[in-house]
């Protein structure tokens, strides 16, 4: 099991969800690994060159090479989880992977002019593979070969979820469903102490039990649907989820009626 941060310091949210996915592993009896700027020493010095500053395409190929090594190593399974996936019911997590091989299952709240919609993909938030699985080199050589050869469909997220998207479409990509997708409307609903109609609805919408989310550290700051998510909401959020054993997420209440008004 392997986790990673490159660049400038970890901000408090990212260094408790890291610690979190530590303590599953361990629990869990795992060998864990955090990761410092030589995790990108696993990627060709072609490839660096091509994506310069891009620091998170770099890391979508490092996990997957990371991975072989480990496998090549010995290791009979490599797990990645991303830094901003917060373990909130570790006793609960474990990921069943009857292919030998899984990604993450993507839902993403996704606001529009008539409402609210679920956009549904995969994406590399978690890598499982399995010695001998050949799924690992496929999405090595998918990578390589988009930065390689098709230099112009590099943009924001053009080596994860958009690269995955097109191969899940074409073929379904073994997933593992227990890991929730905040947006900053999401966030912003856990951190005021329990969950708003954003949030029960993207449970229902996802339909499956989680027992992490992940934290989406990539918008943070960002405007999305009108909703700016800030560090202080991320470390709010973690404190509910910690305390409440992800209680906002849970699946049976996002199905329960809302209780009554106060007063």
């Amino acid at each position: 099991m392997f986790q990673a941060w490159v660049g400038r310091p970890a901000p408090p949210f990212v260094e408790r969800c890291l610690a979190s996915t530590a303590a599953w592993a361990r629990a869990r009896g795992f060998d864990y690994r955090r990761l410092g700027e030589e995790f990108l020493d696993v990627l060709p010095g072609w490839y660096r060159e091509r994506l310069g500053s891009h620091i998170v395409q770099q890391t979508n190929l490092a996990r997957l090479r990371y991975a072989r090594e480990v496998l090549a190593a010995g290791a009979d399974r490599a797990v990645w989880v991303d830094a901003d996936v917060l373990v909130f019911d570790p006793g609960a997590l474990a990921f069943e992977v009857p292919d030998g091989f899984a990604l993450c299952r993507e839902a993403w709240m996704q606001p529009g002019r008539t409402g609210l919609s679920c956009i549904y993909g995969a994406n590399q938030a978690v890598v499982v593979a399995d010695r001998g699985n050949p799924l690992l080199d496929y999405l090595v050589w998918a990578h390589e070969t988009l930065v390689r050869d098709r230099p112009q469909n590099i943009r924001p997220f053009g080596t994860a979820t958009a690269l995955l998207a097109a191969i899940h479409d074409a073929t379904p990509l073994p997933l593992v469903t227990n890991i929730a997708m905040a947006t900053p409307t999401m966030l912003r609903e856990i951190a005021s102490g329990d969950a708003g109609p954003v949030t029960r609805e993207y449970v229902r919408r996802h339909g499956y039990a989680t027992q992490a989310v992940n934290l989406t550290l990539s918008m943070l700051g960002t405007s999305f649907g009108g909703t700016v998510a800030s560090e202080a909401d991320c470390d709010a959020a973690v404190e509910v989820l910690l305390a409440t054993r992800g209680a906002p997420l849970d699946l049976a209440r996002a199905y329960a009626p809302p209780g009554p008004a106060p007063g």
